[in-house]
């Protein structure tokens, strides 16, 4: 990992070039040290009070295992997607969400969505390890948003208006989805 000394107020955006495909960063600088410490590799927890996330932000990131977002509202195409050590993701705030955000993130148990209301296409394609999703709010699930979870067994969305064609397709352990009749 490059090291970089930069002296910025708090609460400033930076970007950081990296050596990815996809290489820049939106860092939001915060006195919690959580985010110091998984920029630095001391921590696999990914803690920030950042209140959106530009696309492709941690794009086929390795080390993530766990996302504390707290104040995001906003998470653009590709965040997340292909994180092969996410576990866990916090999102209370998250109100809209990208494409793909945590597609093939195959590590994916669990996910906190309290307050989204559309869960976009492929968001959550090839999170093969996912069991429960617990949707309060959401209105809308576009095509192909569980795509290959092939663990998924219980969907809680109990305010859902509108659901795409093959939301679910390839989840083969589905028990459940509990939706208002359509």
């Amino acid at each position: 990992m490059s090291e970089f000394n930069f002296t910025i107020e708090q609460g400033s955006s930076l970007k950081l070039a990296t050596a990815g495909k996809y290489c820049n960063k939106d860092i939001i600088v915060t006195t919690d040290d959580a985010l110091d410490k998984f920029l630095s590799g001391m921590s696999t927890t990914l803690k920030s009070n950042a209140q959106s996330v530009c696309q492709y932000a941690c794009y086929r990131n390795t080390s993530i295992t766990d996302l504390v977002l707290p104040n995001a509202s906003t998470i653009g195409d590709y965040s997340f997607s292909e994180c092969s050590a996410l576990v866990s993701a916090s999102l209370p705030q998250l109100q809209t969400m990208g494409v793909r955000i945590f597609a093939q993130s195959a590590a994916l148990e669990s996910v906190e969505l309290p307050i989204v209301k559309y869960i976009n296409e492929h968001s959550f394609n090839g999170c093969s390890k996912l069991k429960t999703v617990n949707l309060p709010v959401a209105t809308k699930l576009y095509k192909y948003a569980f795509n290959a979870c092939s663990l998924l067994e219980n969907v809680i969305a109990p305010n859902v208006a509108l659901i795409y064609n093959r939301v679910f397709y390839s989840c083969t352990n589905l028990l459940e989805v509990n939706a208002p009749k359509l």
